[in-house]
């Protein structure tokens, strides 16, 4: 039996990760590491092609994780049938707007056998290690093993959601917020808070849940993925895999107290001022305690009274520029002098009191990001479902 089919089930939450890089090792990490149920790589705006395709969808499934694809399409009936063919588990299928559009995708999904005798378009052709290792068992078994979600994602598709619902051989939907935001003439958003949305974001769910059928949705991070797990959603894709590289990069930026800041444009040249702020300054291992960071800042030539304030930029010929130039030098004439009159903001302070001083700074900026990226990005859906 086909993971894929714990969708069906009443109460089921599956998780999936979203890929667009064509890179096997990516897909490989997520499926064995990432610890989600599900991998979906996306054929719509993602960099893939069916080569790389190939290779994604063997590593995610012989990571016991579940293959899935998003589709360029809903009416290629060449590309829905390689992307079953190669052994993606659910079909993703976007701007699914109208029965016929519905009807057009079940038919390139199934072979034209039992329930699809009239309606199935599908060639015979696998190249999944299930199709090889057992043809005629593969062929039995292919149609009700494979999930077919249509996308909804337009005012067109909320307004006909029964008439998709209830064509024969769609498993469910799979809500898009962004394209269903702009659609409904606001920004697209992978976390939703226009009140307008998010309403038909709930509405979807019950209509579909009435019937017995999957629902879907994308979800920007894990807190929108709970709340809509709570409300009835099935399947939530939770970020992606560019998303989560940025992310941690971020991360790791914050707490390594590197900073990047770009200035207005000038003369239609964007600067970017990298800020580099240490903010325990090194003292001899011999006479004081010191941190593993003033440690490497004396390996790499940092003087013990150096609190060193680097800005690489252009000439500061905006506001900005002249008040980052006001405040450190370019890297290039950054000379022993200058560090002198660089005053410590730490001057006199114990090496104790100078590393619980850089600790607290650390964590209120920590904080202060924490609160101001969940309230932007978290309000109004995640509420709803309070």
């Amino acid at each position: 039996m086909s993971r894929a089919l714990h969708l069906l089930r009443p109460g089921a939450r599956i998780t999936t990760a979203w890929i667009r890089s064509p890179c096997q090792y990516v897909a490989e990490a997520l499926a064995h590491h990432g610890g989600m149920h599900a991998v979906t790589c996306d054929l719509q705006h993602g960099a893939q092609d069916l080569s790389s395709l190939a290779f994604q969808l063997r590593a995610i499934s012989a990571a016991k994780s579940i293959p899935s694809v998003r589709l360029p399409s809903h009416n290629d009936d060449f590309t829905i049938g390689k992307c079953a063919d190669l052994g993606a588990e659910i079909l993703i299928a976007p701007m699914v707007n109208s029965a016929a559009d519905a009807q057009r995708l079940v038919g390139a999904a199934r072979y034209p056998v039992g329930n699809y005798r009239d309606v199935g378009r599908r060639s015979w052709g696998p190249l999944c290690i299930n199709g090889m290792r057992d043809p005629q068992r593969y062929f039995a078994e292919s149609n009700q093993n494979l999930i077919v979600l249509a996308m909804i994602e337009t005012v067109d598709a909320v307004d006909k959601l029964g008439e998709i619902l209830a064509v024969p051989g769609i498993d469910g939907v799979f809500v898009g917020p962004s394209d269903l935001a702009i659609s409904m003439g606001y920004a697209p958003s992978g976390v939703p808070t226009e009140p307008a949305v998010v309403d038909a974001i709930a509405d979807i769910v019950k209509h579909v849940t009435a019937t017995n059928k999957a629902s879907g949705i994308y979800c920007g991070d894990g807190r929108m993925a709970n709340a809509m797990f709570n409300l009835g959603y099935r399947l939530c894709g939770i970020g992606s895999d560019l998303g989560f590289l940025t992310a941690a990069s971020q991360t790791e930026m914050r707490a390594a107290s590197v900073h990047n800041t770009t200035t207005p444009q000038t003369h239609g040249v964007t600067e970017t001022h990298t800020r580099i702020t240490s903010t325990t300054p090194a003292r001899d291992p011999a006479t004081t305690a010191v941190s593993s960071v003033a440690l490497d800042m004396r390996r790499s030539g940092t003087r013990d009274d150096d609190t060193t304030t680097v800005v690489s930029r252009a000439e500061p010929d905006t506001a900005l520029g002249d008040a980052h130039g006001a405040a450190g030098h370019d890297v290039a004439n950054t000379t022993d002098k200058d560090r002198a009159q660089t005053p410590s903001p730490t001057a006199g302070l114990s090496a104790e009191d100078q590393l619980a001083w850089a600790r607290a700074l650390d964590a209120f900026e920590e904080q202060t990001f924490s609160v101001m990226s969940s309230t932007a990005r978290n309000g109004n859906i995640v509420d709803k479902i309070r």
